[in-house]
């Protein structure tokens, strides 16, 4: 006979994270921050272009960011990706020799680089982020590159 699955313990936060604030400010540093030697979405933005012109930008994303996690949605177009295969090694005529990348929005990636920063700020304040480890976030804790 197999024991019954144990329960997990009981945890509570001592604040919930309810709201995710979005300032112009965290929305600026993230486009200024952005590495841009990364290749364009399915939306043909190209990653210079959002860095250098994150002034004029800044107000309307800090916008529509606020409007999309306020819905609770994101534009379609956020969620498509073009996928492009990248040879790994051996012969280039050799199907198996190849992954798949995919190549996503960067202005999706900017929404979630700024979701994950106050996640991992709640976690950590509330000490619950022991469980990852630096190296793990990447860029994430060190700059503010969005490399993903």
């Amino acid at each position: 006979m197999v024991a019954p699955f144990p329960r997990p313990p009981e945890h509570s936060f001592m604040d919930e994270l309810t709201d995710f604030v979005i300032t112009i400010e965290m929305v600026k540093k993230q486009l200024t921050c952005l590495y841009t030697g990364k290749a364009s979405g399915p939306d043909g933005i190209p990653t210079y272009v959002l860095s250098q012109a994150a002034e004029k930008l800044e107000e309307t994303f800090t916008h529509l960011f606020r409007l999309s996690l306020d819905k609770g949605q994101l534009p379609a177009e956020w969620k498509s990706a073009l996928v492009t295969p990248v040879q790994k090694k051996g012969s280039k005529t050799t199907a198996s020799n190849y992954r798949p990348v995919s190549l996503t929005c960067m202005v999706c990636k900017v929404t979630e680089k700024l979701v994950q920063d106050q996640i991992m700020k709640h976690l950590q304040s509330n000490n619950r982020a022991t469980f990852i480890r630096k190296d793990n976030m990447g860029a994430c804790q060190a700059g503010c590159h969005i490399t993903a």
